[in-house]
C-alpha cells in the first residue's frame, strides 16, 4: 500500500483527490486537501440518507462541548425517493440561526480565536445558500483560504462522466483533470479496485494518519475545533507528516 509523503511529489506528478462536500468537516478532511493539487467535490452522487433526520457527514458534524461530544447539524428537507447530493436544499423551516450560533458561542465562545472563525460562519450564513452542498463547499474553500490551501477545486458536476462504478468513476474523473495520482483515505481500502486505475495510469496512494498526538486526539472533531481552541501558528501544521 503506498502511503502519501511529501518527499516524492515531482513537477511530473499530480495528484487528485475526490469527497463528498461534507458539513463543516474534521481536521483530515482538510489535511487531504492540503495533499492534493486537485481537490473534486463529488456531488451528483446519492446523498447518504439516514433515517428522518438525513444524518449524514454531509449535513452534521461532532463539535466538543464541555469535554463531551455534540452533533452539530444543518436540517434538510427530504424528498421521496433518492436524492443526489447537489439537490438537497436546507430547510430553513426547522433552523434558528442565532440559536445554532449561540450553541458554538457556548462551546467555544472563551477562545480567543473563536471570534475569527464566527465570522467566516457568519459569511457563509449570509450567502443564503439554498443547496446544502453550496454552503458545505462555500464553508469548505473559505477555511482553505484562511489556510492558504492553494488546491484547484471542481465539482463533479461541472465535469462530464458516465462512469457505472464508483471505481471507474474516481477514475474518470482523475483522467479529466489529468491527475497521475489519486490521494484515497485508508477506509477506502475495502473497496478501492487498484487494477482499475493501473490499467488508466493512475497510481493510488494512501492518506497518512500518523498525527502529532495532540490532533490525534480531536481529529474526530469538525475543523473548528481545532482551529479555535489552537494557536494560530500551529494552524498550518497539522499535516501528518509535520
Amino acid at each position: 500500500m503506498a502511503r502519501f509523503q511529501s518527499s516524492v511529489a515531482s513537477i511530473s506528478m499530480k495528484i487528485c483527490s475526490i469527497h463528498q462536500p461534507n458539513f463543516i468537516p474534521w481536521l483530515p478532511y482538510f489535511d487531504k486537501i492540503a495533499k492534493s493539487d486537485v481537490f473534486i467535490f463529488l456531488d451528483e452522487v446519492s446523498y447518504p440518507k439516514s433515517g428522518n433526520s438525513m444524518g449524514s457527514w454531509c449535513n452534521r458534524v461532532n463539535i466538543c462541548m464541555n469535554n463531551n461530544d455534540l452533533w452539530f447539524s444543518c436540517p434538510v428537507v427530504r424528498e421521496h425517493g433518492a436524492q443526489i447530493i447537489k439537490s438537497v436544499k436546507i430547510n430553513y423551516k426547522k433552523i434558528n440561526f442565532d440559536k445554532w450560533l449561540l450553541t458554538l458561542r457556548c462551546a467555544y465562545g472563551r477562545y480567543a480565536n473563536f471570534e475569527i472563525i464566527l465570522k467566516i460562519i457568519e459569511e457563509v450564513l449570509n450567502e443564503k445558500h439554498i443547496f446544502l452542498a453550496d454552503f458545505n463547499i462555500s464553508f469548505i474553500k473559505k477555511i482553505c483560504n484562511l489556510l492558504n490551501r492553494k488546491s484547484i477545486f471542481f465539482r463533479q458536476s461541472d465535469l462530464k462522466s458516465c462512469a457505472l462504478s464508483s471505481n471507474e468513476l474516481l477514475v474518470d474523473l482523475c483522467k479529466q483533470v489529468g491527475a497521475s495520482h489519486y490521494l484515497s483515505g485508508v477506509g477506502a481500502l475495502d473497496y478501492m479496485d487498484s487494477k482499475k486505475f493501473s490499467e488508466s495510469q493512475v497510481e493510488i496512494v494512501y492518506q497518512s494518519t500518523n498525527y502529532a498526538n495532540y490532533i490525534d486526539q480531536i481529529k474526530k472533531y469538525s475543523i473548528l475545533h481545532f482551529l479555535i481552541t489552537t494557536e494560530q501558528r500551529k494552524w498550518k501544521k497539522f499535516n501528518a507528516e509535520n
